[in-house]
């Protein structure tokens, strides 16, 4: 399962198939060498996957995605590229189809915030990575997403969000501040060896991911008609979010983008577990 499921007619289809292995989660890449057999929980179209075979080959690479349309994407992902040691398939984090201790290391990237059962997604992760492997989730936490310029308003909806973590509410689930939770969730998932690699994420103007991020907030988040609009509808449905807040959000992030010396940082983190 993944944020595709919100996709509103490809809204937003452009960034996610722009994402890049090592710009997401540069510690990763310390647990995949050549042979790794790799399973890639919610990976969505498939360019981090991609990514990831590549480093690995000849070691065999599955992604998994509720989306069925996630996967046909991926699929015509791996004819373009005419990779062999990658795959795509339909599948429930909840509820992995794949015998226990199947691969070496079987990884997560911005996804369990989304479940609203985040430890049996991990101890599902857990089961089906061999003893002496290793289960690597990127998790966020919004709480430390700076803009400069500042953009009050954006940042009051980034605060806003965290209201949305409720996982008895059927309708809407997100949880943005899961990353400081880390230490917790994995050890409920029962692992006993767990690291915490915190990193920075930093862009600005020339560097490769910066216009994703203005186009990524502008389509993502801060819109009525786009990919995560349920929780924009939900806010305002709570009373935490009006429309004129949301549009001066956007006008915030238009001028941001438009600042000669404007800077994103975000700090994400790695939590690996090594299964014993």
């Amino acid at each position: 399962m993944s944020e595709e499921r919100f996709w509103n007619n490809n809204v937003g289809l452009t960034e996610l198939k722009g994402r890049k292995f090592l710009q997401m989660c540069p510690p990763m890449a310390a647990y995949l060498t050549p042979g790794t057999k790799v399973l890639d929980v919610g990976c969505g179209p498939g360019p981090i996957t991609r990514d990831i075979a590549a480093m690995v080959y000849p070691g065999p690479v599955v992604g998994v995605d509720s989306e069925p349309k996630s996967i046909e994407l991926a699929g015509n992902l791996v004819k373009e590229s005419h990779i062999s040691n990658l795959t795509f398939q339909v599948g429930d984090a909840l509820q992995l189809d794949f015998a226990d201790g199947s691969f070496d290391v079987v990884l997560s990237m911005n996804v369990i915030g989304w479940l609203r059962d985040p430890v049996r997604a991990l101890q599902e992760q857990r089961r089906v990575t061999r003893e002496g492997g290793w289960v690597l989730v990127m998790m966020a936490d919004y709480g430390n997403i700076l803009f400069y310029p500042a953009c009050p308003a954006l940042e009051k909806h980034l605060a806003m969000l965290s209201h949305l973590n409720d996982p008895s509410d059927q309708e809407v689930f997100h949880d943005t501040s899961q990353g400081r939770r880390a230490v917790e969730l994995m050890s409920q998932a029962g692992f006993k060896e767990i690291k915490i690699e915190p990193y920075g994420n930093a862009n600005y103007r020339g560097t490769d991911g910066f216009d994703g991020i203005y186009a990524g907030w502008m389509k993502f988040y801060l819109n009525l008609e786009g990919p995560f609009a349920a929780l924009n509808r939900k806010l305002i449905a709570l009373g935490l979010l009006d429309a004129q807040t949301l549009l001066t959000a956007q006008r915030e992030i238009e001028a941001w983008h438009a600042h000669p010396h404007a800077l994103y940082l975000q700090m994400p983190l790695l939590a690996a577990g090594r299964v014993t």
